[in-house]
């Protein structure tokens, strides 16, 4: 399912969660907002093109939708600084051929950290970041 190829956080899957809901509810209601509406006015064209689909077939679609978000994996990432766009992209791309196709990240910063991440997957933790290691050190050699 294509729709989930360039979304790579979770709040990029709130989103899309929020665009499944109310396409969903358009499907009921009379008089409200039509889908052809909603996707002209409250979703953004690089993910309206998904949902541009036969009405026959709208509703099996957004469930198809939900299932596949429900079954993604959550890479929980913690980083120093505020990461820009292109590297939640990168770092998203090396996960999906490393780890998983169905993974997205949970991104949080923690300026305590100094450099480096800290990275959670399925129960595993790895810490990388600059802060442990000179936690380290200073226990090795110890305080200066």
């Amino acid at each position: 399912m294509d729709i989930l190829e360039n979304i790579c956080t979770v709040d990029q899957v709130s989103e899309l969660v929020y665009t499944v809901d109310t396409l969903e509810s358009s499907l009921y209601m009379i008089g409200k907002q039509s889908w052809s509406e909603i996707l002209q006015t409250e979703v953004g064209a690089d993910v309206a093109k998904y949902f541009d689909i036969p009405e026959s077939s709208r509703k099996a679609f957004l469930e198809a939708v939900r299932q596949k978000v429900k079954a993604l994996q959550v890479l929980k990432l913690t980083v120093a600084v505020e990461l820009p766009t292109a590297s939640l992209q990168h770092i998203c791309a090396w996960a999906r051929q490393n780890i998983s196709t169905e993974i997205i990240l949970d991104v949080a910063v923690d300026p305590s950290l100094i450099a480096g991440a800290q990275i959670s997957l399925a129960g595993k933790y790895v810490d990388l970041s600059a802060k442990t290691e000179l936690d380290k050190l200073l226990e090795k050699y110890g305080r200066l």
